[in-house]
């Protein structure tokens, strides 16, 4: 068996099943970079989109709706699952599909984040920190600031962990700042009412907010506490948003957008794309765009370098 094995050649393999197809696909597709743009199993760039078929490694079975989105480390994945009226946070291995652990909670209201060896989410009542290797307690709060519980609150943004603080807004109106050590809050600060917070980006030390009217809010951190430094009223932000050094990317409809950190339009911006913008990712000097109908790269000076539909 084994003199045939080393005998028989990768097309071989390729054409005796579609099942063996994959796997020698899978084999030759292992060492490629991803994602892979312009490439496909055999690194010949006749597939535009992407990578090789993949297998289902495993399916879990939550037993109710998966609630958040998965964040993954300590080579396991975590999310949470269940009701308004109860959930369940899961720690399953990423390979064997074991749970490592699961944890009881009321309903998660924001996807969990890794940060400085813990596990931190919110859920109806309390913000909580557990082990990410066995989900124990580290520390939890009920208190949003100034004896407000959180119940009397709804988070409205995805969590960002950063300088020792957690941080996200939420239906008050407000941007709040945790220190992630102990639950303890560093800071709150309004961004204009009725403008609930709807996406938080770092740049520089500061904070950019994107809020419900499209309105955009740049927050400085300084060591006397934060403050509001410009507001953009409304630029119509319909996607997330992300920095990139000094730079700021957005969509706003269908129009991608890139700005200064104050707020001033680069030259060329903004362009139109014809399709609706969902998310951006900036790398260097170029940023990748979703949209509705596929996904588009673009040069800071407005140039497009990639422009991929997705098929029909």
């Amino acid at each position: 068996i084994a003199s045939q094995l080393a005998n028989t050649s990768i097309a071989q393999l390729q054409n005796s099943s579609l099942i063996a197809q994959h796997i020698a696909r899978q084999t030759m597709a292992n060492a490629s970079v991803w994602p892979q743009q312009f490439k496909n199993a055999y690194d010949d760039e006749v597939s535009e989109y992407g990578p090789v078929a993949p297998f289902v490694s495993y399916v879990f079975n939550a037993g109710a709706p998966v609630t958040t989105a998965v964040v993954a480390g300590y080579g396991n994945i975590y999310f949470a699952a269940g009701t308004p009226s109860g959930g369940v946070l899961y720690a399953v291995h990423a390979l064997s599909n074991d749970t490592r652990w699961e944890k009881a909670t009321s309903e998660i209201v924001s996807t969990p984040v890794i940060y400085n060896n813990m596990l931190l989410y919110i859920n109806q009542t309390n913000m909580t920190a557990v082990s990410p290797i066995n989900g124990a307690l580290i520390w939890s709060t009920n208190v949003i600031t100034s004896g407000m519980p959180f119940y009397h609150i709804r988070v409205t943004t995805p969590l960002l962990a950063y300088n020792n603080k957690i941080i996200f807004g939420a239906s008050s109106y407000f941007v709040y700042a945790f220190y992630a050590n102990n639950g303890v809050e560093a800071w709150n600060i309004p961004i204009g009412n009725g403008e609930e917070p709807q996406f938080i980006a770092e740049s520089d030390g500061n904070l950019i907010v994107k809020s419900t009217s499209g309105q955009l809010t740049y927050i400085i951190l300084q060591s006397s506490g934060p403050a509001v430094l410009w507001n953009k009223l409304p630029l119509g932000v319909s996607s997330t948003i992300a920095t990139e050094q000094d730079l700021l990317f957005f969509g706003n409809g269908a129009e991608i957008n890139v700005t200064y950190t104050n707020g001033t339009a680069l030259p060329n911006f903004p362009m139109s794309t014809g399709s609706a913008v969902y998310a951006t990712v900036p790398y260097g000097s170029t940023a990748y765009f979703q949209l509705a109908s596929g996904l588009i790269g673009v040069t800071t000076s407005g140039s497009t370098f990639l422009n991929i539909g997705i098929p029909g």
